[in-house]
């Protein structure tokens, strides 16, 4: 009997100390895209680790990564169902919906044989009542930072992605797409993507990123939208957007680019004038 009560008291004492444990106030996936396996252990190998004579108990200098220091680790599989080789789609759905995010090449959080969209950890969250967010690198719209705030089953639908961040109801999403400046108007509900359920009512409070030209109407014409491929499209020396090579330097100058490139639309004859 001492030792039953003895052991009831341990549990209790236990379960008070979890309970006062302070639980973490903000929660942060950070995802190094196509950083597997093989790119932790190259990353290693430069720091020095594995050369001879370099050891970790008597070498003051052994550098380790700072993901090795961490107090866990652990692993995910984020194969495709359908391809040797996985495509951001399914390896980062893997990550936004655990298990049920093991998917086809290509889709974004989407069942493509069921048809049925897969509820994400942001998604999840938003409806406890949290607020999130999403930053990137890269494009908003590109297939890592959709899978957790989108549901398609083409990674490539870009314009489709950038409508459902924005929209919290179908109706809110098919005004996007009636609207006359919408680059895919009108909506056609026998051959347009649904709002799917999981995303009803789920805003994402933050988006940080890339991909303007996805959130921008056709009639937007400007260095923002045209930025992923600049060209001299006329002997006249202009860009898409109308501006001179000059002036175009003027608009991106406060970024302080390592580099400008000019897409050679005219040939290098003809572009040489007006770049130098």
């Amino acid at each position: 009997m001492k030792k039953l009560i003895s052991t009831a008291v341990l549990a209790a004492l236990g379960c008070a100390a979890i309970a006062q444990t302070p639980q973490p106030k903000n929660l942060i996936m950070y995802i190094g895209d196509g950083f597997g396996i093989s790119a932790k252990t190259a990353a290693r190998m430069s720091l020095g680790q594995g050369t001879p004579g370099k050891r970790f108990t008597d070498d003051a200098g052994f550098h380790i990564l700072a993901l090795d220091k961490l107090k866990y680790n652990g692993t995910l599989t984020t194969h495709s169902l359908n391809s040797w080789i996985t495509d951001s789609g399914p390896g980062a759905s893997a990550y936004a919906c655990g298990k049920p995010g093991k998917l086809d090449n290509e889709a974004i959080s989407f069942n493509v044989g069921t048809g049925q969209s897969i509820e994400t950890i942001l998604e999840m969250a938003k409806k406890e009542g949290y607020a999130v967010g999403l930053v990137t690198t890269t494009r908003v719209t590109h297939a890592t930072p959709a899978t957790f705030g989108s549901h398609i089953w083409f990674r490539d639908l870009e314009d489709y992605i950038a409508a459902q961040y924005i929209s919290s109801s179908q109706s809110q999403y098919q005004a996007i797409f009636n609207n006359p400046a919408s680059l895919i108007a009108p909506y056609n509900v026998a051959r347009d993507w649904q709002l799917p359920t999981p995303k009803d009512s789920v805003e994402i409070d933050v988006i940080l990123g890339g991909g303007a030209r996805h959130f921008l109407p056709k009639s937007f014409n400007d260095t923002i939208k045209n930025a992923a491929g600049i060209a001299i499209t006329d002997a006249s020396g202009r860009t898409l957007s109308g501006q001179t090579a000059e002036a175009f330097l003027n608009s991106v100058a406060h970024a302080k680019p390592l580099s400008i490139g000019f897409n050679c639309a005219l040939g290098a004859k003809e572009m040489r004038p007006h770049i130098e």
